[in-house]
């Protein structure tokens, strides 16, 4: 959270918070790096956020321009910060208007995660012992 923070000086606590409980449901409380489940090899999610098609390619593609390993701390946060800034703006800006936790956990989801299973209460979950951590 504080490095978000440090990156994103206008994130409340909850709204980092947010960010790192709908990460640690993707990535298995950051501990996966390629998502788990009977799919083909294409179709999985890959880094903290899982992401997928498109966004899978742009992330590796950004992990090799930085000399990073794709399964790496650093990648991930890199390409998330990335996104943020750039092509998932949008979502950024629908983050900053939540002030409740849970709120902005599901504002997360919907615009920036995208997920088509959102175990919403894992999500909160998370976000809530990131902000309890903090």
């Amino acid at each position: 959270m504080k490095r978000l923070m440090n990156d994103f000086p206008a994130l409340t606590r909850e709204q980092a918070a947010a960010i790192l409980g709908n990460i640690g449901q993707e990535c298995g409380g950051f501990t996966l790096f390629v998502q788990q489940g009977k799919m083909n090899d294409e179709d999985r999610g890959f880094g903290w956020c899982q992401w997928t098609h498109e966004r899978r390619d742009a992330f590796f593609q950004y992990a090799t321009a930085h000399g990073l390993p794709r399964e790496s701390d650093d990648a991930s946060y890199g390409y998330l910060v990335t996104e943020l800034r750039g092509s998932e703006r949008r979502a950024f800006e629908a983050l900053q208007r939540e002030s409740v936790l849970e709120n902005a956990v599901i504002t997360f989801n919907n615009k920036f995660e995208r997920s088509g299973t959102p175990m919403m209460d894992r999500r909160i979950r998370y976000a809530q012992l990131a902000l309890d951590a903090f």
